[in-house]
Parts: structure tokens; sequence; C-alpha cells
């Protein structure tokens, strides 16, 4: 294992990327760890923190996710362990929102609905009686308040999107022990079940045949010792796996064509592949298979930026950068740079910027948004 490098004690950030090559400045000493022949630094900046934006909040707090916010042109909304608060470009709250409750450590969801409305799902603490820890799924409405609960296990994934023909988004939640998926209503009503017919690796909304609907993307691991990807359609239609060597995670993106595709950690690398397991695209990333949860977004100039997190026991995550080279081996992208680093890191987005030329990324790590400009 190489020793990693600094940018700043536990980063990360928002990434502004334009043009052929990167350039910078690196704040130590070390070499720039960047692979591409015109050398790349990196500027880090704090965007935003949980801790100025929530003052109320007490103990730890974590960046889950951060999405556009439509109503407030170019404003984000970023989602943390105890609430939700919406910024303007330069980082301040315009408004905000603590959940009813308590405190939750775990995975917390922004839902934007048809109307206008944004509710948020969190996996919660329900018990810790007798030794044993119990949790649950909390709808909270727009002003923080429980709305409905759902069952849950403490490491149950889940999501929200539209799967049944009713034009309505529903709750799709991984069973406590994590073979099988239950699909709920926004008011708590129990719909539909399944059985997975293994382990629940990882789970993703998908659209494969482009309609209204959603499909449920699975990854069963271990399937007669190997790795399964299954698509199941909710409305009875398509039943589909293909063979998958183990991968730490996956994430849905979007082919040249407009059809989903799949991109895996696997050993050493990145792996994009289309629904029915064909090989599109190999990405070198030295350490990939290790870490636990990854995000991946395409950038313009056909780079590509990834953040994997999440590795063992101790926390850690990863940065990469892609771009496309006519002297790669592998794939037509080469790498242009790689980071590892201590702690968690969540929350991948990107916004194109008005012009059509740049795209700045915006990721959290810990309880900050951070900016990092390339």
């Amino acid at each position: 294992m190489t020793r990693h490098r600094h940018f700043v004690p536990g980063l990360l950030a928002l990434v502004l990327l334009s043009g052929e090559s990167c350039t910078a400045v690196q704040p130590t000493d070390d070499p720039a760890p960047c692979l591409s022949s015109q050398g790349c630094d990196l500027i880090l900046h704090p965007f935003a923190s949980l801790a100025s934006l929530l003052p109320e909040m007490e103990g730890p707090r974590h960046v889950f996710e951060i999405q556009g916010d439509p109503a407030a042109g170019d404003g984000l909304l970023i989602v943390g362990s105890h609430g939700a608060a919406w910024v303007d470009t330069d980082g301040r709250p315009v408004r905000r929102v603590v959940f009813e409750g308590g405190v939750s450590h775990f995975p917390v969801r922004a839902v934007p609905l048809g109307d206008g409305e944004t509710v948020f799902l969190g996996l919660r603490n329900k018990s810790s009686g007798a030794g044993r820890r119990t949790c649950e799924l909390v709808l909270y409405g727009p002003e923080g308040r429980a709305r409905a609960r759902f069952p849950a296990g403490c490491s149950s994934e889940f999501f929200v999107a539209d799967l049944l023909d009713d034009a309505t988004p529903e709750v799709l939640i991984e069973t406590p022990r994590g073979r099988g998926l239950v699909v709920y209503a926004l008011d708590g009503r129990r719909l539909q079940s399944y059985d997975a017919g293994a382990y629940i690796s990882g789970l993703a909304p998908v659209n494969v045949d482009r309609d209204p609907q959603a499909e449920i993307a699975l990854y069963l691991y271990p399937v007669d010792g190997r790795g399964v990807f299954r698509i199941l359609d909710p409305k009875g239609g398509r039943d589909a796996t293909w063979p998958a060597p183990p991968v730490g995670d996956f994430d849905v993106v979007e082919l040249a064509d407009g059809s989903p595709g799949f991109l895996t950690l696997v050993a050493d690398e990145l792996r994009i592949e289309a629904v029915g397991g064909k090989v599109l695209e190999i990405l070198e990333a030295p350490g990939a298979g290790r870490f636990r949860t990854v995000e991946s977004r395409e950038l313009p100039g056909g780079r590509r930026i990834t953040l994997a997190s999440g590795a063992g026991y101790l926390d850690s995550h990863m940065i990469l950068i892609h771009g496309t080279s006519d002297e790669s081996p592998v794939g037509g992208s080469r790498l242009l740079f790689r980071q590892v680093d201590s702690g968690r890191a969540r929350a991948l987005h990107t916004v194109q910027a008005a012009s059509g030329g740049d795209a700045v990324v915006y990721f959290g790590f810990e309880d900050t948004v951070w900016t990092l400009r390339m």
C-alpha cells in the first residue's frame, strides 16, 4: 500500500474542472499525487459545515446527501444526520429543518415530491435494550416532524422511486436479515414484498426500459461462490440475472446511448458494464475493491470523477479522476488523479456551468462540504 498523501487533515470538497489539464497549488511538500503528464495540483476550500448551518445539533454530524434546489436557482440542499439546510451559492443558509426525535447516525436522503415539497427518509435507532439494538426508517415531512415509520434493520439499504403504476413514489427497504425487499407507500402501508434469493450487497433504482416506473437493480453475494446482478421489475415483468465478480459496491451511470450502466469497484479497477454483463470500459483504480460505497459522475471533456468510501473498520475514502487519452492501455481513459485519506466521505453532486464549459462538483467529508479547484 502506498503512503497516503494529505492536502489538509481529513479533507473533502467541491471541484472545478475545465480544459484538458489540471493546474493549481499543492499545500504540502509532497509531490502532487497526479498521474497526468501535465501535473495536477489542487486547492481546497470549505464551502459549508453542518455546525454552522444547524448550530443547535449536538453530537457527531455527517453530510449524507447534496442536491440541487430548483426552487433556489443555483442553490443547494445539504442533508445531514440531524437536519437539512438550503444554502445559496456562497454556502449561506436560506432555510433549514431539524429532524424530530433526536440524532440519526445513519444515511438520510431527501425525496423531492412532484408538488414541490421535499420530505426526508432516515434510519434511526429505535431502542438498545438488553444489549440488542433495533432501528426503524422514519419519513420526515418538510417541517422535520415524523410522518411515517417503517420496519428496517440497522444496516438496511433503501431508496424512493415510482415503482408501481400509480404515478406516486414508493419506499423500497431491504429487510433486516438482508435477503428480501418490501415496498411501502409513503403513508406506511405495506404494498409488496420480494425474496431476493441471496444476501443483498447493494441496490438502486434503474430505468432499463425508460418508462416512468423504475425497476430494482440488486447485487447479490455470494451465489455459488460468486456475485450476481439481478434486475427485478415490481410490476411483474423483467427478472434478469447475470454473474459478476465480487464487488465493493456499484453505482448506476448513464451510457452514451442513454441506457443505464453499472459502475463497479472490482479489485484494482472500476468497471462499467451494460445490463446483461457486457464490460464496456475498465478504469485503473488501485485499491478500489476494498471500499464499501461508490458514487461516480461524468464531467465535461470526457472526464469522470469517482468517490469511494468506507473501507473496513477504519473509515477511509478515495477520490479518482479519469480522463480520455489515446495512450490509455484500458478503456480509452487514463487515471489523472488518485488520493486516499482517512475519514468517510459521501454526497457527490455535480452542477454544469451555465456557459456549458466548466463543471462544479460538490462532495462532503464528515460534517463539512468542501470546494476543491483544479
